[in-house]
């Protein structure tokens, strides 16, 4: 048989410069970014507590799903060619010295302290993993430009729609006596949740890039478009899951964002964004859950906050019974997340402190976490300037405030999924910049 008259199926030689083209890693990171929230709602779709318990349950608390996208990602940019570490050569002495105590301490406790080391370690190399994949996003993030930024506001905004989407057939498909019941543990009902909290993390987050893209003044129509509705259902999902500390972080993230990308805000994309984020919220009122932790009311105040009745949320209570704890141990700590089986101040355990500063002196020790929180600080002084500097940038940058604002009252920090995106925004922010440095 010739070569002309060879079958469609056949295999074809492939021929010196007819490669198949892989996906840039900017492109593929944006997608996996935008598609886990949605993921994990199709995988898992049965609240975590009523899983039975093993290893289903365990990967679900632990975000196991997404440590696995960032290894992914980390083996695809390593089989690029392209150097995870690289970065860490270029640190000043002082972010050295402090990264050196930092991974000198922040496993110790967790090794010789923690009751239970296991589940301390495994704690652990997840932050490790967080740490290595914030340092593959900082080397794909270097080919990032103003159209990728509408690309990523595009791909939010699609996943955005696509979970709302995915949580509205999923309450649908309950049957009317479940709908209406009023004691049920709607909190960890939504699929892909462990609560309705982490439902406000990720829309609280996703509203901080798509008001910031929308801010800017959207140069295409399709992609405001897309934004705009990605707005107003992230805003829908922030007041239905209830989560106060959301709508403050968005609020008080918006502040320095402002200040330094005031001048190229656009009157018509603030009015846009302003009037999406207010249809959504109208639109989260349309069906509530009959639970204390759900809706617009429970933000306003006009709900009962907590069982505790307080509109901390017994978070005061909370931070005090952490602050003894870690003077109980000052240097090493208890062992990562010993918050779980320490901290049991209203007769159920928590599995953080509801604040990041406490959480890592609980977990770490005082000098490991004095360690972290500086560079935190740095990080953030680098991405305040690479915004400055290219105000497309200010998207990543409000959402990026939105979650350590957050931080500071939930457990941002303690939940995988939003300690990636916390990492790959920093990262994508610190990359941004580096083309300045590096080109002077």
């Amino acid at each position: 048989m010739t070569s002309s008259s060879r079958p469609a199926f056949s295999a074809a030689p492939v021929r010196s410069g007819a490669r198949l083209h892989a996906p840039s890693p900017l492109a593929l990171l944006l997608v996996l970014l935008a598609a886990l929230p949605a993921l994990a709602a199709l995988m898992f779709p049965v609240p975590w507590n009523q899983m039975g318990g093993g290893l289903a349950t365990f990967a679900y608390i632990n975000d196991f799903l997404f440590a696995a996208a960032e290894v992914a990602f980390i083996v695809y940019m390593r089989r690029r060619g392209r150097s995870v570490l690289r970065p860490l050569w270029d640190l000043g002495r002082a972010d050295g010295i402090a990264l050196g105590v930092f991974l000198a301490l922040f496993w110790v406790s967790s090794v010789f302290v923690s009751q239970q080391p296991a589940f301390s370690l495994v704690r652990v190399l997840l932050w490790v993993v967080h740490g290595l994949f914030g340092l593959a996003v900082f080397e794909a993030a270097k080919a990032m430009t103003r159209h990728s930024m509408s690309r990523a506001a595009a791909g939010v905004a699609c996943g955005v729609l696509l979970l709302a989407a995915l949580t509205a057939v999923h309450i649908a498909a309950l049957p009317a006596s479940v709908l209406r019941g009023s004691d049920l543990p709607w909190d960890t009902m939504l699929p892909g949740f462990m609560s309705a909290r982490q439902l406000g993390f990720t829309a609280a987050a996703a509203m901080g890039l798509l008001a910031g893209y929308l801010s800017l003044g959207a140069e295409r129509r399709p992609e405001a478009a897309i934004a705009f509705a990605g707005l107003l259902v992230a805003s829908a999902l922030l007041c239905f899951s209830g989560t106060r500390s959301g709508v403050l972080a968005f609020v008080a993230g918006a502040v320095p964002t402002v200040f330094l990308c005031r001048t190229n805000l656009k009157a018509r994309g603030v009015l846009a964004a302003c009037g999406a984020i207010l249809l959504g919220a109208l639109a989260s009122t349309l069906w509530v859950p009959e639970h204390p932790a759900f809706g617009i009311e429970r933000i306003l105040g006009i709900a009962a906050a907590s069982p505790e009745g307080e509109i901390s949320a017994g978070r005061t209570q909370l931070w005090m019974l952490t602050a003894g704890l870690i003077g109980d141990a000052p240097l090493l700590g208890h062992g990562e997340n010993a918050a779980l089986w320490l901290l049991k101040p209203f007769g159920y355990h928590h599995f953080q402190p509801h604040n990041i500063v406490l959480q890592a002196a609980l977990s770490w020790g005082l000098p490991a976490a004095l360690a972290a929180g500086y560079l935190a600080v740095r990080m953030w002084s680098g991405a305040a300037m690479a915004v400055r500097r290219d105000n497309w940038a200010m998207p990543l940058f409000l959402a990026l405030n939105t979650l350590l604002i957050m931080a500071m009252l939930d457990g941002v920090l303690h939940a995988g999924r939003t300690v990636q995106l916390a990492a790959a925004l920093a990262a994508m922010l610190l990359a941004i910049g580096r083309r300045h440095t590096d080109a002077e």
